[in-house]
């Protein structure tokens, strides 16, 4: 691929800048001293700004400066522009900034009220008044954020009367209108140059957007070349869930209630959307003759949250698996035994997430409990929790194995307004060359993957197919680049520009260009909030040891049924790949012995149907959670439903057991 770096022309001097962020969680600003007088140096802040000082993300906003109230540590408060990094570094110690903390100092007010989404079907309160007994349980996946790598640095100048932005991001039309809002310029006055980058927690999604018009600005009122430099954490919004379910008799659930709070941060962002994603994940696949689901979004004192992978699927669908798991171990069943006998289709459910029979899914769970042997292992392992000493310092181990099932979904809802909008042109040269427009970095994974298709369908080469260089003046806007991972939406829209042009080739003269929005290219308007063409089971073993305090991962088996896999062994290397960066995450060891069948026994299946491919990875990462929820709840005799797992939790149920 072309070098897509763009190179400002020189100026008679390039100045950087530093952002001067808050050093306090919240209070009042009472007064900011600058730098000693030195005319090489200049100061902006919310006094500056041409236009509104916010950054709008799809129906929620945050001010670009802290006004007079601070909403969390890190909030940009000032910039000190001068001309070099080092010297600017140097000079901004000197700005001091008087605080006045207050704990009763609210987060900023929003304009638009998140009340709770609900959803639910027949009578609650009739369920739980004829119950025999309630089970209830609380979920937790706790707040966790990534440093980035490389530090974001971004580009501003001025030429031939526009002003041009160059940064790393996964978002270049947020970006462009952003700094259009922010210096009060149209947006056709502003081109916006992304470059390459590496976000798998969507590091580069907002923090460019805030750098680059801060760094405008300061081209605007300089009229110099800027560059402005800073690295900020990415937060990923912690959800506690808690489900209380009613049962008759015999055990089986007749009704449940279900409570989701999401912590977003000082400000909340994407929540249309985390509503949605995080309901999907919490309607339980067993029959239910009454349910309610309520999630709930809080503000805090915390920077705020975005994707950071995805947008809560995962979470609610973690706490859904593991409660089944709990549900089974509260009856003394063994949870395959227990998924089988009560998991059906439910209307109530393909309302909200249309999936694949789940016929399909008992298949996967019992070709995964054969090849792992589950049921003799579950047993031995029930047998030593209930034993008199479950947890024993002298044997130095402690093991159990869980389970868990589910069904992908990527990115926005079907009825989503940035769902339904973004598009993706294809253009067919004289010269037998498709150019593909959309504003998506070009990874290797969308590229290799839309090249395929693209070759196919118009039986072109797949070195005539060329990506577009980037620059919003020419680029489709495409949406965020998280929405790139739904897979099912790109190939459609990728396949109905190809068969545009296909029905127009040697029909009229090239060049031949076609674009498509996601909304044209939807089956019906009436399909549910999301579509799942995929299942997956995964069955984990662990051992705790119970001196170190280490969770190690013994093995991992997976069985998963798509409809239509371009490339089953490169799935299967990007599921483990998956497997290990979740087991890390959530602070468990993959352990690989030697003389010892391999740690991973993953298995993909299509059903070769006439459908396009779709994305598990968020389904995924939930089951595997849940499955080490399960597996350590067994192993240490405890309810083990907080992830990550830290060995604070690992002493405080040993104790416990004690």
């Amino acid at each position: 691929m072309a070098d897509k770096t763009v190179k400002p022309n020189d100026q008679d001097q390039t100045i950087h800048g530093i952002v001067i962020r808050s050093s306090v969680d919240s209070g009042s600003i009472i007064g900011i001293t600058p730098p000693k007088q030195d005319k090489r140096f200049f100061l902006l802040g919310p006094k500056d700004i041409k236009g509104e000082n916010r950054i709008e993300v799809f129906g929620d906003e945050l001010p670009l400066f802290a006004s007079t109230d601070i909403s969390y540590r890190g909030q940009p408060i000032i910039a000190l522009f001068g001309p070099d990094a080092e010297t600017v570094e140097v000079k901004s110690r000197e700005i001091e900034i008087d605080f006045q903390l207050s704990a009763d100092v609210k987060p900023y007010h929003h304009k638009h009220k998140h009340s709770p989404i609900v959803y639910r079907w027949g009578d609650l309160t009739s369920g739980f008044e004829q119950s025999a007994s309630t089970f209830e349980r609380t979920y937790v996946d706790r707040r966790v954020w990534t440093r980035e790598d490389t530090i974001t640095r971004v580009t501003t100048w001025m030429e031939d009367g526009l002003l041009k932005v160059q940064t790393p991001t996964q978002w270049p039309f947020h970006v462009r209108d952003t700094v259009a809002e922010v210096c009060g310029k149209t947006k056709r006055s502003v081109v916006v140059y992304p470059l390459p980058h590496f976000s798998p927690k969507d590091e580069k999604l907002i923090n460019p957007s805030i750098l680059c018009a801060i760094a405008a600005l300061a081209t605007l009122r300089s009229e110099k070349k800027v560059q402005l430099a800073s690295r900020f954490p990415t937060y990923k919004s912690p959800l506690t869930i808690t489900r209380k379910t009613a049962l008759d008799e015999k055990g089986k659930p007749i009704a449940e209630e279900v409570k989701a709070i999401v912590d977003q941060g000082a400000f909340p962002l994407f929540t249309a959307q985390l509503f949605k994603q995080v309901l999907a994940g919490l309607v339980p696949l067993y029959a239910l003759d009454a349910f309610s689901a309520t999630v709930t979004i809080v503000e805090s004192h915390m920077p705020p949250s975005h994707f950071f992978g995805e947008l809560g699927y995962s979470s609610a669908l973690f706490s859904t698996e593991a409660h089944t798991s709990a549900l089974a171990r509260n009856r003394e069943s063994n949870p395959s035994n227990w998924r089988i006998k009560h998991y059906i289709d439910s209307p109530e459910r393909s309302g909200v997430l249309e999936t694949l029979p789940v016929s399909k899914m008992k298949d996967l769970i019992t070709d995964t409990c054969n090849v792992s042997d589950f049921s003799r292992h579950y047993a031995v392992y029930e047998l030593q929790r209930k034993s008199k000493q479950a947890i024993s310092t002298f044997l130095n181990y402690s093991r159990g194995i869980g389970m868990a099932c589910g069904a992908g979904i990527s990115g926005f809802s079907i009825n989503s307004p940035l769902h339904s909008a973004a598009k993706i042109s294809i253009t067919l040269d004289a010269k037998n060359r498709v150019l593909i427009n959309s504003s998506y970095f070009a990874s290797r994974k969308t590229t290799s993957l839309w090249r395929s298709i693209v070759a196919k369908e118009l039986s072109v080469e797949k070195e005539n197919i060329v990506f577009i260089e980037p620059n919003t003046s020419e680029m489709v806007d495409t949406g965020p680049e998280v929405l790139s991972l739904d897979v099912e939406r790109s190939v459609m829209m990728i396949s109905q520009c190809c068969s545009a042009i296909k029905a127009k080739r040697f029909q009229e003269p090239l060049p031949i260009t076609e674009s498509v929005t996601a909304k044209s290219a939807l089956p019906n308007i009436s399909s549910p909030m999301f579509s799942s063409k995929n299942w997956g089971c995964l069955i984990l073993e662990l051992g705790v040891n119970t001196i170190t305090l280490e969770i190690e991962a013994r093995r991992v088996w997976g069985r998963f049924s798509f409809k239509n896999v371009p490339d089953i062994d490169r799935l299967r290397v990007k599921f483990r790949h998956i497997i290990n960066t979740i087991l890390h995450e959530c602070n468990i060891i993959p352990v690989h012995r030697d003389g010892v069948s391999p740690l991973m026994d993953i298995a993909v299946d299509t059903l070769g149907a006439d459908s396009y491919p779709s994305s598990a990875t968020s389904a995924l990462r939930a089951m595997v959670m849940a499955a080490c929820s399960a597996a350590l709840s067994q192993a240490l005799n405890c309810d083990a439903t907080t992830m990550p797992i830290t060995s604070e939790d690992i002493i405080g149920y040993i104790r416990r057991e004690g």
